[in-house]
């Protein structure tokens, strides 16, 4: 994060900006994960609203990865003063087949959550940390410990080459694709959702975690499956 030399006027106006915000209401569905939350524009139209009569005002910039297949987006808050706060910018993986929408659905990921985090704004449900503490166990009085947990190894488990990874990988992406279509939504929605739970890369999954995501997806396709047929049975 960088800062002008000065910060007084722009720290005022972030605390008037604070008494102005009101939360947006989280009135987008994600149906396979049974929450909502608030998209972009929900989250921009929340800002913009409490930035009146403040002074401040915000951009955001891509910005290069070094890490392939990766997007970036800095947020940067300016007041009229001159004075501005630069935040570090947020980068997210770009999942499925790596063309054009995969990376735009990554850009809006990576743009709404780089701004809602500079603004305060809470976009989506807080589950306690338990998407980002999947390997973690509940102690006896409620909280997350950091020990993983123990899994049996056998001798004999096949370990996949990288031929049978990559078709793995394949058949992710066309059942995203798949899940899309049957649920009504922007092409390159599931893939955002699967790395937003899962953490999935599609660079760097091993087997444990394409086997995770493929069975999601099965299970996923199944429930929509259902729902359309029993929509088609009802007209």
């Amino acid at each position: 994060m960088e800062m002008s030399n000065e910060k007084d006027k722009i720290f005022n106006a972030l605390n008037i900006f604070r008494t102005k915000l009101k939360q947006p209401k989280k009135d987008k569905d994600n149906p396979f994960f049974r929450s909502t939350y608030v998209d972009l524009s929900g989250v921009t139209k929340a800002i913009d609203e409490a930035l009146k009569d403040t002074g401040l005002a915000f951009f955001q910039n891509p910005v290069k990865s070094e890490i392939p297949n990766q997007v970036g987006i800095k947020t940067i808050i300016t007041h009229s003063s001159g004075q501005f706060i630069e935040l570090d910018p947020f980068v997210a993986p770009v999942g499925g087949k790596h063309d054009a929408q995969a990376f735009g659905s990554a850009k809006t990921y990576a743009s709404r959550y780089s701004l809602a985090t500079a603004f305060g704004v809470t976009d989506s449900v807080d589950d306690d940390g338990n998407s980002a503490s999947a390997n973690s166990q509940p102690s006896r009085q409620g909280n997350y410990t950091n020990r993983p947990r123990q899994t049996r190894t056998s001798t004999t488990t096949k370990v996949p080459t990288a031929q049978e990874l990559q078709e793995a990988k394949t058949t992710i992406a066309k059942k995203e694709a798949e899940l899309d279509k049957l649920s009504n939504l922007t092409a390159g929605t599931t893939t955002s959702r699967v790395i937003e739970r899962y953490g999935y890369d599609v660079d760097t999954a091993g087997a444990a975690m394409i086997k995770k995501v493929n069975s999601f997806l099965n299970t996923e396709i199944k429930k929509q499956t259902q729902i359309q047929t029993q929509k088609g049975e009802t007209k």
